[in-house]
């Protein structure tokens, strides 16, 4: 896994604010997380398969 996108808040006069609007992907450990509010989690796909669209359909079957 990656991070997250998402807006850092903070406090600033007395209420909360926008303090960040990083650019790309938070990753996860950085000490900006705490404050994120998430939008979308960013993920790194490590392994996957072609299918074609019966073989697809046939394992879309199978799961239901």
């Amino acid at each position: 896994m990656i991070g997250v996108n998402g807006v850092g808040y903070g406090v600033r006069d007395g209420s909360v604010q926008v303090v960040e609007r990083p650019a790309g992907p938070v990753p996860y450990g950085h000490p900006l997380m705490p404050t994120i509010l998430a939008s979308q989690m960013v993920r790194r796909t490590g392994a996957f398969r072609l299918l074609t669209l019966a073989e697809l359909l046939t394992e879309l079957e199978r799961a239901a």
